[in-house]
């Protein structure tokens, strides 16, 4: 089986993040940039790559046909879940969201007593 490929997911998502395919100029300079190495701490993973410890969350949506086809051909052609493919697709729409319009701020909020909302004693 083929390898998880950056450039491919850049391909596959540059469409939801309205971004164009890239030249081959651009191609050309890339393949040409020096390889980073990843940081030397090591996480704990899980058997799919993912940081364990992480919580997720269940989202529903629709998505076109043609779409989800494509994202399922990706999937078991890269030996990779579905799930891996639309987390991977959102980190990168969510990277070029904050290049362009500055880091997003997630307001925690505080967790309310039952008694106070329902105005009991």
């Amino acid at each position: 089986m083929s390898k998880f490929n950056q450039d491919s997911m850049d391909a596959l998502f540059g469409g939801l993040v309205g971004e164009s395919a890239k030249t081959e100029q651009e191609e050309k300079k890339q393949s040409t940039a020096p390889v980073s190495t990843p940081n030397a701490t090591k996480e704990t993973t899980s058997r799919r790559g993912r940081p364990s410890g992480v919580k997720k969350e269940s989202v529903c949506t629709v998505v076109d046909v043609d779409l989800m086809n494509k994202v399922r051909a990706i999937a078991k052609k890269e030996d990779l879940s579905i799930t891996t493919i639309f987390e991977v697709g959102l980190k990168m729409a969510i990277q070029n969201y904050e290049a362009k319009n500055g880091p997003i701020r997630i307001r925690q909020s505080k967790k309310k007593d039952v008694g106070d909302v329902f105005g009991l004693e």
